[in-house]
């Protein structure tokens, strides 16, 4: 279930003149990010689903996951292969301060490494936001904080796969206590987002996530899941949040929500408590790639 392979490269960009950028940008980075690659490797005017070179195609294979093995149910346009993660919310940027994000690669979607930078430094040329402002790739560190790339130098030796196993042994929590869901969480349950889940709706969305990444990789996993004791939650403060993006691919602008806060739970252990673990990594629930899902687990209850 946890062998699953990922890098987590955390990016920072300069601003090279002051301005104005959306307060969520996930989306946008995402925007920017898909346009400059199908523009620097497509060979079939930008026609994917006519296109004969899909299986090779680098643009098709980060934003249109390729399973090894195919999974039982119907799949959303939601690619598992990455995570973009933006947590800096400021909106005005002098030139010369730095915006901060992550970008999280799996499986097949690692050896893209090179191409996806090269994608990211566009955003010095086109911009980014309804402004387009300017922004030059400085620095890429690893999730330890070791350089991989600066303005000078490049270290593919700090270029560090994982595995989520590895992970959760190095998070090293007996229980879990309490939930942070630190950005919108879009927890799907019979088809429609669910703003008052329980634990076991939580642990079943993660262990989907989990069956798509390993039909990713081609590992086998069964795909139903069973939380043999029921978690009861102490108490909950969450809150409705609503993010606004402009889809590209629609032509239109869209409304995605999810809920945000914390939740406490008695005590989590055992295989739950490294499924919740894994979820650090992987992200709860829909819309992952545009930043949705991240939290963080505490042994210790608020």
């Amino acid at each position: 279930m946890f062998q699953i392979r990922f890098v987590k490269l955390n990016i920072e960009m300069e601003a090279l003149q002051d301005g104005w950028l959306p307060k969520d940008k996930a989306s946008g980075i995402r925007g920017v990010l898909g346009q400059a690659l199908q523009e620097n490797t497509c060979v079939w005017d930008k026609q994917c689903e006519a296109c004969n070179f899909q299986k090779s195609c680098i643009f098709y294979n980060v934003f249109h996951s390729q399973f090894q093995i195919q999974p039982y149910f119907t799949l959303s346009n939601d690619s598992v292969g990455y995570i973009i993660d933006c947590w800096d919310k400021r909106e005005f940027y002098h030139a010369g301060e730095h915006l901060k994000f992550s970008i999280t690669l799996f499986g097949n979607t690692i050896p893209y490494f090179n191409p996806l930078l090269h994608a990211l430094s566009v955003i010095e040329l086109k911009g980014l936001g309804k402004h387009h402002i300017p922004l030059k790739l400085s620095c890429v560190k690893n999730r330890k904080g070791k350089p991989i790339l600066t303005e000078k130098t490049v270290d593919m030796g700090a270029f560090q796969i994982e595995v989520l196993s590895e992970y959760i042994q190095e998070r090293n929590q007996s229980e879990i206590h309490t939930i942070y869901l630190q950005s919108p969480c879009a927890i799907q349950v019979n088809h429609a987002i669910c703003f008052h889940p329980t634990m076991e709706q939580i642990v079943k969305n993660l262990v989907r996530k989990l069956y798509m990444l390993n039909c990713y990789e081609g590992n086998y996993m069964e795909p139903y899941y069973s939380v043999e004791k029921e978690i009861n939650i102490v108490s909950q403060d969450l809150q409705i949040k609503k993010v606004n993006r402009y889809s590209n691919h629609r032509k239109q602008s869209m409304q995605l929500k999810g809920i945000q806060g914390i939740i406490q739970t008695e005590a989590i252990t055992g295989e739950v408590k490294d499924i919740l673990l894994a979820g650090e990594i992987i992200h709860l629930g829909k819309n992952t790639s545009f930043g949705f899902g991240k939290y963080v687990v505490k042994k210790v209850a608020v």
